[in-house]
């Protein structure tokens, strides 16, 4: 009942904002009281005409203009009476339309008995929604192949869902029907990084490269070659990129934990094979401490990846992370990989709680490599007594 009064109220006042233009008196009306002049008019000209003022033509030609005239206001006033009247019946219209219309649409789209929508309830509908937008995309984009700026919208969406093939493709297409341009050029070598596990191959280099090449001053292709410069064990080059990337830093930037991870793992090989090409870099603003060589375990190619994604929100950073472990998962299943790559598969699934993926990975690992590899693989991850 509350709530109908109050729409009772905002009804009345919406009539009355709405009403008050159309009722307010406009100007006086033309009417009783210029006949009256005009009368008087009349009269003064009859009694100049008898004193002998004005000449018998003078007089009719006066008459004339005076008669004119008061046909004029006889005309203006009916006018006004008419427009008056027709103000009333807009208002008497707008009284009766602007409630039914209200009180029809809000009972045919509104919900006033309705509770409210706890937060967790809109948050958990929301991945729901992205869903059915990414289903919607994807069903105009096999209709319409040609659309770039469709292939373009849609890339980004696969890469959050970690849907990394699917994402590199996306991008491949919008670069082919768009032309090249930075940003694409980058998630595409983003999406081919996360899906090998974090290491940069080859195709990624150059699509870094190119980016690079046309916006120089993009911060995200150059910090991605810096990691493929390190990992390819190129050090010099890795230095220089970080020193310039630091140059630039104002400490607040998101890639600084990449970075940090970086630096550390780059001054520890630089240390192991006796160089200083990374020395430089313990001294540059935002690189942070270094890390001793005994708390980093070995470079490890995936950790530049996780570092990548850690100024992500938390269930975003997950569900990379899970997606960067099913993808190392994938290609050591197909293709194989070194002792380093089934540990990491295998602590992985152990951070993350799989224990029964840890278990099998373990057992495929001890498949896939010989003898001497094993005996390391082993004594790196533990025996299958741990119960892991």
């Amino acid at each position: 009942m509350v709530l109908w009064i109050v729409f009772a109220v905002l009804a009345l006042l919406t009539l009355a904002l709405v009403c008050r233009p159309l009722l307010a008196s406009g100007e006086p009306a033309v009417g009783g009281s210029d006949e009256v002049v005009y009368a008087a008019q009349l009269e003064e000209i009859e009694t100049d005409r008898a004193n002998g003022t004005i000449g018998e033509e003078e007089a009719k030609a006066a008459r004339t203009e005076v008669a004119r005239r008061l046909l004029r206001a006889h005309r203006e006033a009916g006018e006004a009476a008419a427009i008056g009247r027709r103000r009333w019946v807009v208002a008497a219209i707008l009284v009766v339309l602007i409630p039914a219309v209200t009180v029809a649409g809000y009972l045919t789209l509104g919900m006033p008995g309705y509770g409210d929508r706890p937060l967790a309830e809109r948050q958990q509908t929301s991945g729901t929604d992205v869903a059915e937008l990414l289903s919607q995309a994807e069903a105009r984009l096999a209709a319409h192949p040609e659309e770039g700026e469709g292939w373009a919208a849609i890339a980004p969406m696969y890469l959050r869902l970690t849907r990394f093939a699917d994402a590199a493709e996306a991008y491949r297409r919008a670069i082919d029907l768009l032309g090249e341009d930075a940003r694409l050029l980058t998630g595409r070598g983003q999406a081919l990084m996360f899906a090998g596990g974090g290491t940069v191959p080859d195709e990624a280099v150059a699509l870094f490269e190119r980016a690079s090449a046309l916006e120089p001053e993009a911060v995200a292709p150059r910090v991605f070659l810096a990691v493929a410069d390190r990992q390819r064990g190129d050090l010099g080059a890795a230095a220089k990129r970080w020193a310039s990337l630091l140059e630039s830093s104002d400490g607040t930037e998101n890639w600084l934990p990449l970075a940090r991870s970086e630096i550390a793992a780059l001054q520890q090989t630089d240390a192991a094979a006796g160089g200083t090409a990374a020395a430089a870099l313990a001294a540059q603003p935002g690189a942070g401490p270094r890390i001793p060589a005994a708390q980093q375990g070995g470079p490890n190619p995936s950790s530049s990846a996780a570092a990548a994604i850690a100024a992500l929100p938390a269930e975003q950073r997950a569900a990379q992370i899970e997606g960067m472990v099913e993808g190392l998962a994938a290609r050591l299943e197909a293709d194989g990989g070194s002792v380093d790559e089934w540990v990491r598969l295998v602590r992985s699934y152990r951070v993350l709680g799989r224990d029964e993926d840890a278990a099998a990975a373990r057992t495929k690992a001890l498949a896939a490599l010989d003898e001497t590899d094993r005996a390391a693989f082993t004594q790196a991850v533990g025996p299958a007594t741990d119960g892991r």
